[in-house]
């Protein structure tokens, strides 16, 4: 009876073995769950102010007046640059982390040395043409001239002075009429820029009184900004 039980057993075992080993195998495909990617959203006003760092320190672009305005992550550029190796130069500078597009609206001007660097120019020629002169004459001569060309020098230096300075009011301007036409709070309202001095002066109408408030805002928010004048009026106010 034992040894019957034990035959029944084994067999029982080896149809076992056949039905496993004759089963298909079953694949499982385990597939990596996809983690979280989180972003980092960066202020339109932050990638501005990084594009100008980059350009300010920039050896041969700090001296040009180059503007940038970001909206949404797209960066418009603009201004006069010398050549094409610096327009290239600024539009890669532009492409800061955060910036999803350059839009490049600059221009090659190859006049574009500083006014203080025409002048040092013209007067060290000057200079130098009168030095020539001073040598073929008489010492009171040579004295004159010297007294001349420090005249002339201090002239120029002034002249300088002044036409920079009206430039930086004009790239304050600028700056600030390219933020208040980007602004979506400002769109529908008809707001004029003018800089003296370094004060703005803002006039025409909002379409509301916190569109008055943005561009008062953005005004004063601008680089080379001093003071701003509000002389808007709000549409169906009073200024």
């Amino acid at each position: 009876m034992k040894s019957e039980f034990m035959r029944t057993a084994s067999g029982m075992m080896v149809v076992g073995a056949l039905l496993f080993a004759a089963a298909p195998a079953t694949a499982r495909t385990i597939r990596p769950v996809a983690g979280n990617t989180a972003r980092v959203a960066i202020d339109d006003g932050q990638l501005e102010d990084a594009i100008e760092k980059a350009w300010k320190a920039d050896a041969k672009l700090s001296a040009r007046k180059l503007d940038v305005s970001v909206d949404h992550g797209v960066a418009t550029i603009s201004g006069d640059v010398l050549n094409a190796a610096e327009k290239a130069r600024a539009e890669k500078l532009a492409h800061v982390a955060g910036v999803t597009e350059v839009k490049s609206e600059l221009k090659i001007n190859p006049d574009m040395r500083p006014v203080a660097e025409k002048a040092a120019d013209k007067a060290k020629a000057g200079t130098e043409k009168a030095a020539n002169k001073t040598a073929e004459g008489l010492g009171t001569a040579a004295e004159k001239t010297k007294e001349a060309a420090g005249t002339a020098a201090d002239k120029t230096k002034e002249a300088a002075g002044a036409t920079a300075g009206a430039a930086s009011d004009t790239w304050v301007t600028t700056k600030v009429k390219s933020k208040i036409v980007g602004d979506k709070t400002l769109k529908g309202s008809d707001i004029s820029v003018s800089t003296d001095n370094g004060i703005v002066t803002l006039t025409g109408t909002a379409k509301s009184e916190a569109a008055r408030n943005r561009a008062i805002a953005l005004a004063k928010a601008t680089k080379g900004t001093k003071e701003v004048v509000d002389k808007t009026t709000v549409a169906g106010g009073t200024q």
